[in-house]
């Protein structure tokens, strides 16, 4: 992606764009999966900001800037702290800058107290400050978060570009609002044309975006993925000025990949069937992953012949998908495996056979709405619930969590559909 610039002198230099490093973040979870490949996905954060360095040099970059949320929350370890040192001391040894804003994360964050190494600034979260390098024709604007919750329209506050150099502001926000994320620092792409500036690094949504072409308003997107909700290649935004030609490369910098697999059971008849689909997928997703850890998670939909089967052999399938997992020599991960799949034939057709298994759907069709039996079920329910493990979580539990939502009914209802389904196919 490429345009080119009005009034500047003639210059050439490269920068990279990066944001939402979330260095360190702690991916939850993790120690809750007996297989998960915790060392490699919690390093991550680590590996692709070394990547990140790493392109910086290889590509002979005269500055870098972080559109905030380098660190994640409230943390503390100063370990943290002293590896984005020691990576930005290896900027250093090749004069390579770095001007960084604090987002929404790590304004509350305990390690921004810490001594920066001399080749970082860190924008002011009091006003929006400039800062210029003069022998590249290159101004430099910013504002970091004083708060998380910051809902004031940052961008009014900054200046307007300075005349005869290449103006880039550095801001972190939502923009009009994203679904995905808090709605921090609003403001409009009018709010920012309005600065008369050559690029907007932008950070806060987690995903590569070019809002605005020229001048180019961009969002680099995270550097590495921290859960399934961030799939995909991960980041950043190699910007090359040359002349009065600016050019932007997305470039791939994760470590881990997560991926979302949906695999459609619909023609499949057998469970040899369902497992031959999943070693497909796998590979595939190995292959897409590159070389680095691929972290799965699998849901089957579908109206499917082995419906039935999943729901009496479900445990035994997981297992089964997680030893094929490991088998298969490669560096995929199954998160988690999710079954969404359908009988052939809904609970309402079955109903209108004229044969005992039609009668009994008809009657676990109504069983919902019969106020003295949803009471007996429910203090079965509880009865069992009181015979579980203690610390047990409604996440854990998809029973547990029916109870304390009051939605027997719906549970009741599933349950019938699923009982019919395997009498209909002959268990």
């Amino acid at each position: 992606m490429s345009y080119q610039l009005g009034d500047m002198d003639q210059t050439s230099f490269k920068f990279l764009h990066a944001a939402d490093i979330h260095l360190d973040s702690p991916m939850r979870g993790l120690s809750n999966y007996e297989n998960a490949p915790s060392d490699a996905m919690r390093g991550a954060t680590r590996e692709a900001l070394k990547n990140l360095v790493n392109l910086a040099i290889d590509e002979g970059c005269a500055f870098m800037v972080i559109a905030g949320d380098l660190f994640d929350g409230s943390q503390r370890d100063t370990s943290t702290a002293l590896f984005f040192a020691k990576e930005m001391s290896r900027l250093r040894q090749q004069n390579i800058s770095v001007f960084m804003v604090f987002g929404n994360h790590d304004a509350e964050s305990q390690l921004r107290t810490m001594p920066w190494p001399d080749n970082v600034t860190l924008l002011s979260n009091r006003r929006a400050e400039t800062v210029e390098i003069a022998a590249l024709g290159v101004a430099i604007h910013g504002r970091s978060f004083a708060r998380r919750d910051e809902d004031r329209n940052l961008a009014q506050t900054y200046p307007l570009a300075t005349a005869g150099m290449f103006n880039i502001g550095i801001l972190h926000t939502a923009l009009t609002g994203h679904a995905a994320h808090e709605n921090y620092a609003p403001c409009s792409i009018d709010d920012l044309l309005g600065k008369g500036y050559d690029y907007w690094a932008l950070g806060h949504i987690h995903d590569f975006s070019c809002r605005h072409e020229n001048p180019a308003i961009v969002y680099p997107g995270n550097l590495q993925g921290r859960s399934v909700r961030e799939t995909g290649p991960k980041g950043a935004v190699l910007v090359s000025v040359e002349n009065s030609a600016v050019t932007m490369e997305h470039r791939i910098l994760d470590a881990a990949r997560w991926d979302m697999a949906e695999i459609d059971l619909t023609a499949i008849t057998s469970p040899d069937g369902l497992m031959e689909q999943v070693r497909d997928r796998l590979e595939a997703s190995a292959d897409a992953a590159d070389g680095r850890v691929a972290a799965v998670r699998l849901t089957f939909t579908g109206r499917t012949p082995v419906h039935a089967q999943i729901i009496r052999d479900e445990r035994h399938l997981v297992e089964e998908i997680h030893v094929l997992a490991s088998g298969l020599g490669r560096d995929v991960w199954v998160e988690k495996i999710i079954f969404r799949t359908e009988a052939m034939f809904s609970q309402a057709e079955i109903a209108t056979r004229e044969d005992a298994i039609g009668d009994l759907a008809t009657r676990l069709a109504g069983a919902g709405q019969d106020g003295d039996l949803m009471a007996l079920i429910g203090d079965d329910v509880r009865a069992l619930l009181n015979k579980l493990p203690t610390g047990l979580s409604a996440e854990d539990s998809g029973l547990l969590q029916a109870v304390q939502d009051n939605d027997l009914n719906q549970l009741v209802t599933q349950a019938g559909a699923d009982l019919v389904a395997q009498l209909v196919e002959g268990d």
